[in-house]
């Protein structure tokens, strides 16, 4: 599966950086992650940064389970957007998170990736 990672401006200039730094070293074997410019946004004299994901289909849970774990850490309101190939969105707003034990988080990565990988095939 390909898809793109943007994080809108709320989430600050060193959004994305940090979140393909952490994708990179905490996914899972078959993930490739590419830091990139993103589509030109009018008005501006450039893109929003994005991240450029290839993710094997068994590392779906293993790739959002880094995302949320990221989302979860952010202290301000941020809101992220998924792209797949197909030209599928997902946004996913975090706003003012709660902290969650470990257990508590993993289920909440099930859950949501249940219905992703339910789809890819």
């Amino acid at each position: 599966m390909v898809f793109t990672i943007g994080v809108g401006e709320s989430g600050g200039a060193g959004a994305v950086p940090e979140l393909w730094r952490r994708l990179a070293e905490g996914a899972a074997a078959g993930c490739h992650f590419e830091f990139r410019s993103g589509r030109a946004v009018p008005g501006t004299l450039g893109g929003l940064p994005e991240v450029l994901a290839t993710v094997a289909a068994g590392a779906v849970s293993g790739c959002a389970a880094v995302i949320v774990t990221w989302l979860r850490e952010r202290t301000s309101n941020v809101e992220i957007t998924i792209t797949r190939e197909d030209g599928t969105v997902t946004t996913v707003k975090a706003d003012r998170c709660e902290r969650m034990d470990a257990v508590r988080l993993a289920e909440f990565v099930r859950e949501r990736t249940a219905v992703t990988e339910s789809t890819e095939g």
